[in-house]
């Protein structure tokens, strides 16, 4: 069983829409020139409605069929390769549950997630027997749904259940008016963070709790994932700083523990991460055309999991950045840990040290040996901790 392509899987996306716009199947040559017009309006407005416009957008923006097209061609597959990134974390770092039965995808939009998860199996029996598809919006609800059917047959696997329903995503009645009975092993949480400020912090934590105490099982994972900006990434901070005062929980991913997050105390520290990938042609056409460049994706995300985990300083840490010039010559990468920031740093003209922080990418996992620390630290980069030629950065698969 072949996972498809991301170009695959634009041209099965680009089939939808074009007969959902314009009654005609697709014939798989390049789209006319009046109908690229058309599209790259319609994601020109929404790409706007969710930055600049943000104000105007209300949250009934699915229900014009405009706005669907634009979100199917131009963010569903970024936001797929964003949760497959995490994903494959989840996965390398042991933090994925024992077994994947029943997934919810709490805000599913055009299901993105689920596709995700299905793109990163190899066998159709590590497909959940059950999904549940949850989002206030009945007709990106459809369009999901109708989706996840097509790719499906492309990929030659039997759908699980998949229960696609109408709910309020922020509201707690609206959840437990679902009566959802067996525990969940995997709950996605997409692009709300935002929407999580139209309700109170009590209101928050009541929903989060239900998630996780009532509907949670024992082995499994919340993710919650958001594309990267400052103030999404700050607010998802936060989110997190909130949710590990008030519930019995851990945090697996990015970082791991149940202490404060160090980058909480400086308003321009941003927890984020890249993944590289191949653009299709249509999205490729498209941001040519808007003057934008998606090759490197940024997104914010936590993995959460039940119980509380014995705190222990830790002897590896998170790398924040990939290296970067100081001011003085020399190099650095920021680094955090569950107690501290710091940064890893190299004196100018020093060629070796150098090259140890030029193989440190962002999101690595690395544990340092024979590094110095200095006693001053630097209010915006945190601890300094100088590399040498005797010192070793192991870099951890």
């Amino acid at each position: 069983m072949n996972t498809k392509s991301i170009q695959e899987l634009e041209d099965l996306i680009i089939s939808y829409v074009y007969e959902m716009s314009w009654g005609q199947k697709w014939d798989g040559k390049p789209i006319p020139a009046d109908v690229f017009k058309s599209y790259l309006s319609q994601v020109e407005k929404l790409s706007n409605l969710f930055t600049v416009d943000r104000e105007q957008m209300g949250i009934r923006y699915f229900r014009k069929k405009e706005n669907r097209i634009a979100y199917l061609l131009y963010f569903h597959l970024s936001n797929m390769v964003r949760a497959s990134a995490i994903i494959e974390e989840m996965k390398k770092r042991k933090a994925w549950p024992k077994k994947i039965e029943r997934v919810m995808d709490l805000g599913t939009g055009s299901g993105a997630s689920l596709w995700a998860l299905a793109q990163g199996i190899s066998s159709p029996k590590q497909l959940p027997s059950l999904m549940y598809a949850l989002d206030e919006d009945r007709s990106i609800l459809n369009d999901g749904k109708k989706l996840w059917h097509q790719y499906c047959k492309m990929r030659e696997i039997t759908s699980p259940n998949l229960v696609s329903q109408k709910v309020d995503v922020l509201s707690l009645k609206g959840l437990e008016a679902l009566e959802i009975q067996e525990k969940l092993d995997l709950i996605f949480c997409s692009n709300l963070v935002n929407e999580f400020s139209l309700i109170s912090d009590s209101g928050k934590i009541s929903l989060f709790k239900y998630l996780v105490d009532q509907l949670l099982s024992d082995d499994g994972a919340l993710m919650i994932m958001e594309p990267a900006s400052l103030d999404i990434s700050r607010d998802l901070l936060h989110l997190r700083e909130m949710l590990l005062d008030c519930l019995d929980i851990h945090i697996s991913l990015p970082c791991s523990g149940t202490q404060s997050c160090p980058m909480i105390s400086d308003a321009k520290d941003w927890c984020h991460f890249e993944i590289p990938w191949d653009i299709p042609r249509v999205k490729k056409r498209l941001e040519k055309e808007l003057n934008r460049n998606s090759e490197v994706l940024k997104y914010s995300y936590i993995v959460i999991q039940k119980g509380q985990k014995k705190s222990k300083r830790r002897s590896k840490y998170r790398s924040l950045s990939p290296m970067l010039k100081n001011r003085d010559g020399g190099y650095f990468v920021l680094l955090c840990s569950d107690y501290d920031k710091l940064s890893l740093r190299s004196k100018k003209g020093d060629k070796e040290s150098k090259q140890k922080l030029k193989n440190i990418q962002r999101g690595d996992v690395i544990s340092l040996q024979n590094c110095h620390e200095d006693k001053l630290d630097d209010p915006k980069l945190g601890k300094q901790v100088w590399v040498g030629q005797d010192s070793k950065i192991v870099i951890h698969p």
